[in-house]
């Protein structure tokens, strides 16, 4: 009997550990996720940017990071109202993780109606395409606007074959300098913020 009350009681205290374990990875989890759209949030962002920045130097890898800004959000949420909002941006945040399915992509909601996205092993080439599929994919989301058109994105792009003097700091600064220029531009749009890596130096979606 004594043998059983023993094997019960480290079998119940087993499951207690486990129990909160299971709570503690929860709760980190949680911690690291944006409540309204279930994207990484800010803190998920600079741990996972930080890591891909350390690979990326490593091996010598180019790292990509968009800065992605919803055009005339205002306008829908004084429009429609805020409930409306959330859904739109539930919405975008479907829409963006749907483009980070490799190792290391991330999406994360920076705070208000901005996003980021995050690709490792991407050159300019390749980030100047993936940027014309997520305004592409954007466009025909086709989410109503009060503005008489459908909801856009502008994408601020910043590029980088990493050295130890850069920093997420520097990247996510950039990539937020290239979004103001494209917003300047007239919006619907991506800008790089290296402008000297592309020969063209901005690109619409084309019809």
């Amino acid at each position: 009997n004594q043998e059983r009350q023993n094997f019960l009681n480290t079998y119940l205290l087993r499951l207690t550990v486990q129990k909160g374990e299971n709570l503690a990875k929860q709760l980190d989890a949680l911690s690291r996720q944006d409540s309204l759209t279930g994207l990484a949030n800010r803190r998920h962002l600079n741990e996972s940017l930080n890591s891909e920045l350390n690979r990326a130097l490593r091996q010598q890898q180019a790292l990509t990071v968009m800065m992605i800004d919803v055009d005339y959000f205002k306008v829908y949420n004084d429009r429609f109202g805020h409930l409306a909002g959330d859904e739109c941006l539930r919405q975008i945040a479907k829409l963006l993780s749907s483009k980070t399915k490799r190792s290391g992509e991330l999406a994360a909601r920076y705070g208000g109606e901005e996003f980021v996205l995050v690709y490792p092993v991407m050159d300019a080439d390749l980030a100047e395409k993936q940027a014309i599929i997520v305004l592409k994919t954007i466009e025909a989301l086709a989410v109503s606007h009060p503005n008489g058109h459908s909801v856009t994105f502008s994408i601020g792009i910043a590029v980088y074959l990493p050295t130890e003097n850069v920093n997420l700091e520097q990247m996510l600064h950039h990539a937020d300098a290239a979004l103001y220029i494209a917003k300047e531009n007239g919006r619907n749009r991506y800008e790089f913020f290296n402008k000297s890596m592309r020969q063209k130096k901005s690109s619409e979606v084309i019809e």
